[in-house]
């Protein structure tokens, strides 16, 4: 098949796509069609393919990281304030047609399973009470990415996240030792009673026992020639008192890093005061040396 034969097809699935996108009528054949689109992909992809990759994954709420990844993919590709409007235009109606269902990091959730469903003094509370536990048996406690964003950002927990990430300042000036000291935490949390029995142990996270109905997830942290590493977003790039001493979150009264406002412009770059549901992750490819020392789970 010559090139303009594999262009003219991708068009037509995009058109399909947006038709159906318009005007739903469930009878697109999306698993089908997906797979051919895959065949179809250019390097790098057109805004065509990444529209109607899009749509071919939200239509049946399927492949969400993947979904996400070409919606940040497809606004890179947008240059002009033209270009710009047109993409916020599809993203718009990609939520229109997922409402109330929400594309977020955390795949597709429904509305009543995030934070803004929920009392967050309640949420406070239980948090609390598992950092207790965990400050009691010496660990140095901090809050991380989305519950540190929302507070700094908004004085709240972001409305459509679902989970609390804790961060744990580990005694350690090398990637090796902090390695081992992550592996031998997880025996000790599991003794504190705090570690979730389903999902105990995941590579490069601890998963707690949840809270008020919500995953709580504990992150590594550690120093190197006083460049601190938090997995999965900082490699480096902050100083130790930058985050060491802890402030005290005014809202919460819970450990923060000393500047927060720091921490979240690298996990989540420079916009991170702009709300953004559909933000993607990329996990930075050094803490890979990290993860190859941490034992298999």
């Amino acid at each position: 098949m010559t090139p303009d034969a594999r262009t003219v097809e991708t068009l037509e699935i995009h058109q399909d796509a947006l038709g159906e996108l318009a005007n739903p009528t469930g009878n697109l054949r999306t698993r089908r069609t997906f797979v051919r689109l895959k065949d179809l992909k250019t390097s790098p992809p057109t805004k065509e393919w990444l529209e109607a990759a899009i749509l071919l994954s939200i239509f049946r709420k399927a492949r969400p990281m993947f979904a996400l990844a070409s919606i940040n993919d497809r606004r890179r590709l947008a240059k002009s304030d033209q270009e710009k409007k047109h993409c916020e235009h599809f993203i718009n109606a990609v939520n229109d047609y997922l409402s109330p269902t929400l594309l977020t990091n955390h795949g597709y959730i429904d509305p009543d399973q995030t934070f803004g469903q929920v009392s967050h003094e309640v949420v406070w509370e239980a948090v609390a009470g598992h950092i207790n536990i965990l400050e009691t048996a010496g660990l140095k406690i901090f809050l991380d990415s989305g519950p540190l964003l929302g507070l700094t950002r908004d004085g709240k927990l972001i409305d459509h996240d679902n989970d609390i990430d804790l961060g744990v300042l580990l005694e350690s000036k090398t990637e090796a030792n902090a390695a081992k000291l992550w592996d031998a935490l997880a025996d000790k949390i599991e003794k504190l009673g705090l570690l979730e029995v389903r999902n105990g142990r995941n590579h490069g996270l601890l998963r707690l026992k949840p809270v008020a109905g919500f995953t709580v997830d504990l992150f590594p942290a550690w120093t190197v020639k006083n460049k601190v590493f938090v997995f999965p977003h900082t490699f480096g790039e902050l100083e130790l008192d930058d985050v060491f001493p802890f402030a005290k979150c005014e809202i919460t009264g819970l450990n923060i890093p000393a500047k927060p406002e720091k921490m979240l412009a690298i996990n989540y770059g420079p916009g991170w005061k702009e709300k953004d549901p559909q933000w993607k992750f990329v996990r930075p490819k050094g803490f890979d040396s990290f993860l190859s020392k941490v034992k298999p789970t």
